[in-house]
This record gives structure tokens, sequence and C-alpha cells, in this order.
């Protein structure tokens, strides 16, 4: 979210959205609803880097960099989120 310019408002806003979807179970119950958009990902294997093998950052370290984390003291989706990206750029 910080790539995309997100503010400490809106990382907030998202993280409510996302906890309203969770909590009221909205993704199952209307899921029907968004089926006809849901893209087709058959034969692509570009998120495989085409070869069946895992693709992983360039560098190798261990550390994670929690200083633009929203909370980090709890667990929440935003800083997952940005936990996983320094876990793959991490290798």
């Amino acid at each position: 979210m910080n790539r995309l310019g997100f503010d400490f408002q809106a990382k907030t806003w998202a993280g409510a959205m996302f906890e309203v979807l969770r909590d009221s179970d909205a993704l199952n119950k209307y899921s029907s609803y968004f089926e006809g958009y849901r893209p087709s990902y058959e034969g692509d294997t570009s998120f495989e880097g085409g070869s069946g093998d895992i693709e992983h950052g360039e560098s190798h370290g261990s550390g994670i960099d929690t200083s633009g984390f929203v909370r980090p003291g709890t667990k929440n989706n935003l800083d997952l989120a940005a936990y996983a990206v320094q876990a793959w750029q991490n290798n």
C-alpha cells in the first residue's frame, strides 16, 4: 500500500473494509454475483516464472523492516501483506 501511495487514513479504511467483508461473510454470500467477472488464468504460468519454478526476490536476508507497518504490535492484514512482500524480496 505504501507503493500505491496510501496514506494512514486510506490504509485504515482499506483494513476496515476488509474486516467488514470478512466478518459479515459477504464474500461467500454474494460471490455468485461476481463469477462472470472472475478472470481465467488457465494456461498462465507467468506467476510461477513460466517454468513451474518458484520465483524469489533478488536479495537474501532474514531481516524484516517494520518501520512502515501500520500497527507492528498487532496482527492485521496490512502489515501481513507488507511482511509477505519483504519476505519474498529477501528470498
